[in-house]
């Protein structure tokens, strides 16, 4: 049985970093939406996870997220305005919880749901910081995460986009400067 927190804590260990190669994937038939994040080591390794009924953030064994599976169907996110990304500076963001029960987050997304927010908290006074291409931390007071921002959402039908995403992270670029 994991432990119930009530806040989940980070470390900003440095800015400025190039983030994380990154991608969001809607899996149509599973209803869910995978966001992998690649740091430098190309083939990072699953050690904890942070879960909720909807979400499971999992972290490498140093902290940082690679990997966010919101498992709530797209139909059920809540349509809100403002949901938008602000320019971000890039940091290395480490989560301190270790397998750990986080509460329930609220899902909102644009009115296209190509964005998408997930909230654990207040996010109007966080700072954000981008962990991924397109993948922002939203902490407050530098060490509470309050949010996790999802943009350029990739409608995956039978995982044919993840395997390109893949296929272009292999050949050493990104999502974001070769959509087709």
């Amino acid at each position: 049985m994991s432990v119930l927190v009530t806040e989940i804590k980070v470390h900003i260990a440095g800015f400025p970093v190039t983030p994380g190669i990154s991608g969001a994937f809607y899996q149509a038939e599973e209803e869910a939406l995978s966001a992998p994040i690649i740091h430098e080591n190309p083939r990072p390794r699953f050690h904890s996870a942070l879960d909720s009924e909807g979400v499971s953030l999992q972290c490498d064994n140093q902290g940082r997220l690679i990997f966010v599976q919101v498992r709530k169907p797209r139909r059920l996110w809540i349509g809100a305005k403002g949901v938008s990304a602000a320019p971000s500076p890039a940091a290395d963001i480490r989560f301190l919880d270790f397998r750990c029960q986080i509460p329930e987050p609220e899902y909102l997304c644009d009115q296209q749901k190509d964005s998408l927010l997930v909230k654990f908290g207040d996010v109007s006074a966080s700072d954000s910081f981008r962990i991924g291409d397109n993948v922002l931390a939203l902490v407050y007071q530098r060490r509470i995460l309050r949010g996790i921002y999802i943009d350029c959402l990739q409608p995956d039908r039978a995982g044919k986009a993840l395997a390109k995403w893949r296929r272009l992270v292999a050949g050493g670029s990104s999502l974001k400067t070769n959509s087709n």
